[in-house]
């Protein structure tokens, strides 16, 4: 996967953003992997991008600095979401266009084969499938008499 990756966020982030149920850093980390926007999910301390289904993800962990980058840029925009909710109106976004690095975490339950290979267990079916067989060969027996 990537090891370090610098997501920079533009003006036309910004500007998408407004439009959208979307932050610009979702948009720009969503740009800078080539996913779909709607699979990325940024926290003030970390990122995840969802890959198949609630349990399968990337988790993405930030630098000491791009920690603080991202920490103030979100606190900003909510002052713009806040803003939508106001009878004024939206206020425009007042904080600094900024660039962060993100680092794939490496944590084993963001693995998807720990997933698949926790959650698929037939173990206890094997066993069943084997006593119907054998019941179904002495009720063939019985009816033969």
């Amino acid at each position: 996967m990537f090891d370090k990756v610098t997501i920079e966020v533009t003006d036309k982030h910004i500007n998408s953003a407004y439009n959208s149920n979307f932050n610009p850093l979702q948009i720009a980390m969503a740009a800078a992997l080539s996913v779909d926007v709607e699979r990325v999910e940024v926290k003030h301390n970390k990122a995840y991008v969802w890959m198949y289904d609630d349990s399968d993800y990337v988790l993405y962990k930030y630098d000491e600095e791009s920690y603080v980058k991202v920490y103030d840029f979100l606190n900003e925009w909510d002052l713009v979401i806040d803003g939508y909710t106001d009878e004024d109106g939206a206020f425009p976004f007042e904080g600094d266009l900024i660039s962060f690095n993100i680092e794939v975490e490496n944590d084993t339950r963001t693995h998807s084969n720990h997933w698949h290979g926790a959650s698929l267990d037939f173990s206890g079916l094997a066993d069943e499938f084997d006593e119907h067989k054998k019941n179904l060969k002495f009720r063939l027996t019985d009816d033969e008499y």
